[in-house]
């Protein structure tokens, strides 16, 4: 039988009063005893080496962004004159502070999509199909961007390479049955 037991305790002085409530059930009382906890014996699997090799070309596809974006900066001359061919009315100080501000965001979307690569990598890692996608998607906009944008520096062509290399790995039968291993351990 389950019952309720309050316990009234007052601090003398003190105007608070703190009730205690438990409850107790024994296993005569006729109520569900609750759910076991659940606990996995079985050790993780191991990912194979189609997403490792994954896992470590998206990592380096995302460095080659990263240097990519500071050969923008080492090029700064020909970030200004795009800028001042795009609008000859702008002064020297203005050429070079709009400059300096695309170099700037250049540097900061290579970090920003760096740490997005890795996050996404590390989860195709551990086995998650959502990553797989994503990545998918973020290496299908990237090809788009390099064909219509028509990339001057091989870096671009070289990290895209290694991007659909990546994915390629990413769905191969080895993978797939990790996925969904994965999937099914979760």
């Amino acid at each position: 039988m389950a019952f309720f037991r309050v316990d009234r305790t007052g601090l003398k002085g003190s105007l608070k009063t703190v009730y205690i409530v438990t409850m107790s059930a024994s296993p005569d009382d006729g109520l569900p005893s609750a759910p076991p906890i659940a606990t996995s014996t079985e050790p993780k699997a191991k990912p194979p080496g189609s997403i490792t090799a994954s896992f470590w070309l998206y990592i380096i596809s995302a460095l080659v962004g990263i240097v990519g974006g500071i050969l923008v900066f080492s090029d700064k001359q020909r970030v200004i004159d795009a800028v001042h061919k795009s609008n000859p009315k702008l002064t020297d100080t203005q050429l070079h502070n709009t400059a300096n501000v695309a170099v700037a965001i250049a540097l900061g979307f290579s970090v920003v999509a760096f740490l997005l690569y890795l996050l996404f990598a590390a989860k195709l890692r551990a086995g998650r199909n959502w990553a797989r996608i994503v990545l998918t998607v973020l290496v299908i906009l990237n090809a788009l961007s390099l064909v219509t944008n028509k990339g001057t520096l091989g870096v671009e062509y070289v990290g895209t390479a290694l991007l659909v290399i990546a994915t390629v790995l990413a769905y191969l039968p080895a993978s797939n049955a990790y996925i969904k291993a994965t999937r099914a351990r979760t």
